[in-house]
């Protein structure tokens, strides 16, 4: 089903496709070409913690699921645990996630258009004889111990294991009969990149246990889990993005998610000669919670405001652009602005959604730039460095939009780049946003992938999943009668620049 005829603004952004970009690099200065997009050992580590990076040599680049991958977690198995494997093996592989349109709309009952990566976590799975289970992440002595006739705590000293023990333990609470295991983490997520390694690590881990115990738990079900172990168990007050995207993922596609309803849509994502490209600010969010939490109570106050004027609204994000010409004078600065940013990022991502099914990559990216200037000229989340790398990346070799992703203040940006240009780009940013800041980014290409799944201990590809699924896909992204009424509202073509 078609989310929406083409729609279109009138506001436009030159992007620069001429910069120099053949100099040579600063040293320090980090490129990755499509061949080792996976990083460095140093900067980029796959579970929350760390692990070591893929090289070409270990297969970095491959699918998922390729032999030549199978072996070397097979391998990485048995020199974690010192020994051959006990049983049969079962391997299972979760993605990350990057969130191409979209951003601090999730906690507002808006929309989102995540994808999930080719990069991830992987499990490889023995069962024991008895009820403990054995966590090793590549990388990190000891192994953590999970006595599965005892409470399972929060421990600070485990570290990244504290997610994989969330999940263990709600299992445990919904009454599966979890064996012994001996299981062996590895992961190319970049560290720090904003790519969801936290809920990677928790999918992979609710995957294989949901295999092992044949607990039967549709994906939506394990999704829900993930979410609430890192809330309740963990401690970090995520939304359901991460784990949304993570285990709903599909190969070529983004996903369309309502955050208040979690109806959902996968949207073709054929990119064609263009490339996804993460670069990493490197700058630490120093004022991201506090900041974070002050928009949110800035929404929350003008939904209040605007819900005496609207009182058949369930939630911000049901606001459409005409609604909110007609409310925005009540509103006081700056929350006029917050609530503003929101209205307009949500008509981008069904924008974005109907540029992708129409194959128009360009329109896609000109509205990643709005995204861009909205978050930093009405939600005023960016920061110096990231607007740095956007004012970098606009004008670099190949680039035809570029935006920062994730709660900013620091971390990441996302850019559409041509293939071609994937050197010269990453050459001309690096440069142009060390000279303005002192930093030097690190930059990670990256491919959409498919969701958790087991996959075959032949490497030969994923194993089938009889629940990848829930029933929302395909049906109205907004709840009640006037579902269909109120997602119009929201694609009334109209301006969405900031």
């Amino acid at each position: 089903m078609n989310i929406a005829a083409r729609l279109r603004d009138g506001s436009q952004e030159t992007v620069a496709n001429d910069g120099s970009g053949s100099e040579a690099l600063e040293p320090g200065s980090q490129v990755l070409t499509p061949a080792d997009r996976a990083g460095s050992a140093e900067a980029a580590q796959g579970v929350p913690g760390g692990s070591k990076v893929l090289t070409p040599a270990d297969g970095a680049g491959m699918r998922p699921d390729s032999g030549f991958r199978v072996e070397k977690l097979r391998d990485g198995f048995r020199q974690a645990y010192g020994h051959e494997e006990k049983g049969p093996l079962r391997f299972f592989f979760a993605p990350g996630r990057v969130n191409l349109i979209g951003e601090h709309t999730d906690y507002t009952g808006g929309l989102v258009l995540p994808a999930a990566l080719s990069n991830g976590t992987w499990a490889v799975v023995c069962e024991r004889n008895d009820k403990v289970v054995h966590l090793v992440s590549e990388g990190f002595t000891p192994k953590v111990i999970c006595d599965l006739t005892e409470e399972i705590v929060n421990t600070p000293e485990d570290g990244w294991a504290n997610y994989p023990k969330g999940i263990i333990k709600a299992f445990l609470a919904m009454g599966a009969a979890i064996p012994g295991l001996d299981i062996y983490f590895y992961g190319d997520i970049p560290k720090g990149a904003g790519l969801s390694s936290s809920a990677s690590l928790e999918l992979v881990t609710a995957v294989a246990l949901n295999t092992v115990t044949r607990a039967g738990w549709d994906r939506l079900s394990l999704v829900r889990l993930a979410q609430e172990a890192e809330n309740g168990f963990v401690g970090v007050n995520c939304g359901i993005m991460d784990q949304f995207s993570v285990g709903l993922g599909r190969e070529g596609a983004a996903l369309l998610l309502n955050c208040a309803t979690l109806a959902y849509r996968h949207i073709p994502l054929a990119l064609g000669k263009y490339r996804l490209v993460i670069a990493d600010s490197c700058k630490q969010r120093d004022l991201g919670e506090s900041k974070y939490n002050e928009r949110r109570r800035e929404c929350e106050d003008g939904f209040r405001i605007i819900k005496r004027y609207r009182p058949e609204l369930a939630n911000l994000g049901e606001l459409g652009l005409r609604e909110w010409e007609e409310v925005k004078k009540y509103l006081p600065a700056p929350t006029a602005d917050r609530v503003e940013h929101v209205v307009r990022e949500n008509h981008r991502v069904l924008s974005s959604a109907a540029a992708l099914e129409d194959g128009d990559v360009l329109t896609f990216g000109r509205l990643m730039l709005e995204s861009h200037r909205s978050l930093r000229d009405l939600y005023e989340v960016t920061g110096p460095e990231l607007d740095a790398l956007y004012e970098a990346a606009r004008k670099a070799p190949g680039c035809v939009g570029t935006r920062m992703t994730g709660a900013g203040f620091g971390g990441c940006t996302v850019s559409l780049v041509e293939e071609k240009s994937l050197t010269d780009f990453q050459k001309y940013v690096a440069r142009d946003y060390e000279a303005r800041t002192g930093l030097r980014p690190i930059f990670y290409p990256v491919s959409v992938g498919g969701g958790a799944r087991e996959i075959s201990p032949a490497g030969e590809g994923d194993q089938s999943d009889p629940n990848p699924e829930d029933s929302g896909e395909g049906g109205a992204l907004f709840s009640g009668e006037d579902g269909g009424k109120r997602e119009n509202k929201l694609r009334q073509t109209g301006t969405s620049g900031c």
